[in-house]
Parts: C-alpha cells; structure tokens; sequence
C-alpha cells in the first residue's frame, strides 16, 4: 500500500508594521496631481482654507493670486458654494471644468508616477535603502523599508 502525503501546514506570514517609503511618496505624488488637476490647489490647501492652520485668505482664495473659480476648497464643497469669487458658484461645476481642461496633464502626470516606481524598483534603489537601513545598516529594518 502507497504512503500518504503528509499534508504541511502553511507558515503563517505575520503582518508587517513596517513603514514603506516608496508607496507613501508615490501615493503623496498622484494625491497631489489629482488635486492640482481637479480642485486647482494642493491636498493641504484644500483641507485647511478657511481654518487657522490655512495660508490662505479665509474665503479660500490664495495668496498667489490665482483666480478663484478654478480653486475649489473642502469648506466650499460641504458648504455648497463658491464664496471667494464675487457671485456664488456651484463648487463641482468648477471641478468640472478644471477635470476637462486638465485631463491631459493628469493622465500623463499619474502615468510618469507609475513608471517612477516601476524604475525605482528595476534601478534596485529600493534594494540599496533597504540594504542601507537594514541589519548590517542603521538597524531600521523594523521600522522603514522601501
């Protein structure tokens, strides 16, 4: 009689705390050409208009001088309106028109990011950092990969 296969148990994987470098910057880089592309200001900008921890007037226009109607803020989105431009607009028609007029430089800026972390890895810059802050490194291995 044939012996039976002795079935292994699979080694469980633990989960990893380790912060990961290169996905937060990669991701960072797309928040940050949505923004641009969509709502015409950065993800911080976006969020803080309007508060004390804004660097922009409190109506959401900024400081640089850049028209209001393109720059859509958080405040204005949950409030319904435009109110830095003179006559209230409906918020999402402005997000509207900046995804029309800006679809382009988005689809090509979210494309170079992909390729950038595809390079990244085929470059061996994320072996080189983790060897880098590995074991025989800094000692960080734990903490931050990439």
């Amino acid at each position: 009689m044939a012996r039976r296969r002795t079935q292994r148990k699979s080694r469980r994987r633990s989960s990893s705390n380790v912060f990961n470098i290169k996905n937060a910057l990669l991701s960072y880089a797309s928040l940050h050409i949505m923004s641009q592309n969509i709502v015409g200001t950065t993800p911080w900008h976006f969020l803080t208009a309007g508060t004390r921890m804004g660097v922009s007037q409190t109506s959401g226009w900024r400081v640089t001088g850049d028209d209001h109607g393109s720059i859509v803020t958080l405040q204005e989105i949950l409030g319904g309106a435009q109110t830095g431009g003179g006559i209230p607009s409906n918020p999402f028609t402005a997000m509207g028109s900046n995804l029309r007029s800006n679809i382009l430089p988005l689809v090509f800026s979210l494309a170079g990011v992909k390729i950038a972390g595809k390079l990244l890895t085929r470059l061996g810059i994320s072996r080189q950092f983790n060897a880098l802050t590995g074991k025989k490194g800094l000692g960080l291995q734990s903490i931050v990969r990439m």
